[in-house]
């Protein structure tokens, strides 16, 4: 995995939240979690299923 790193991950983390409830239908499962990988930070994105 190479870590691309993200500039505002809390900024980030609301615009995916936000796209994925608008766009995606049926509404799905989705967890995001801040990490930290090569000294940057990234946001995981998981997918669970549909609600």
């Amino acid at each position: 995995m190479i870590a691309i790193g993200l500039e505002s991950i809390q900024k980030v983390a609301e615009q995916v939240s936000e796209l994925i409830k608008t766009r995606i239908e049926p509404a799905v499962i989705v967890v995001l979690e801040p990490l930290r990988a090569d000294g940057k930070d990234i946001l995981r994105v998981q997918v669970a299923g549909v609600r």
